[in-house]
């Protein structure tokens, strides 16, 4: 949680809400520079296995793709990300798919949010695949109900 507070912090002190972009250290704020070294309590096992503290700063992500986010592309890049995935609860409204979508959608979000969702390959291929999923059933109840007027 201090990673995020200070991720967030720096995103609005430091940039007005803009975003760092990518390239930068995750670790920002309280006066220090994208790339300035934190040592962070615990961490000391993880920062041994690379040849500086700047290369070990990419690995230790703060673990919150919407943090991530809004670190990374700021208030704007946050807003059209989630103005996505209301736009697919919405679908899920009035396309008469099953309401248990919804409950699919937020095991995405959960995945994201707690993990390094849209850095690992692993948790990104897993959103992408649910995100698909949804879709391909939120068109397949739009279309449904033209197939059966045609069928009369």
């Amino acid at each position: 949680i201090i990673l995020w507070v200070d991720n967030i912090k720096s995103t609005v002190n430091d940039t007005f809400l803009l975003g760092h972009g990518f390239g930068t250290s995750y670790f920002a704020g309280d006066g220090r520079m994208p790339g300035d070294f934190i040592p962070l309590i615990g961490a000391e096992e993880t920062l041994r296995n690379y040849s500086t503290p700047y290369v070990a700063e990419f690995v230790l992500a703060q673990h919150n793709s919407f943090i991530n986010l809004f670190y990374r592309l700021g208030i704007s890049g946050l807003l059209l990300f989630l103005m996505f995935i209301n736009k697919l609860a919405n679908q899920i409204n009035k396309s008469g798919a099953p309401y248990q979508l919804k409950y699919i959608l937020l095991i995405s979000m959960i995945i994201i949010s707690v993990n390094v969702g849209l850095e690992s390959p692993g948790f990104a291929t897993q959103f992408a695949f649910i995100i698909g999923l949804i879709q391909y059933y939120i068109i397949s109840y739009q279309e449904y109900p033209a197939r059966i007027g045609s069928a009369n």
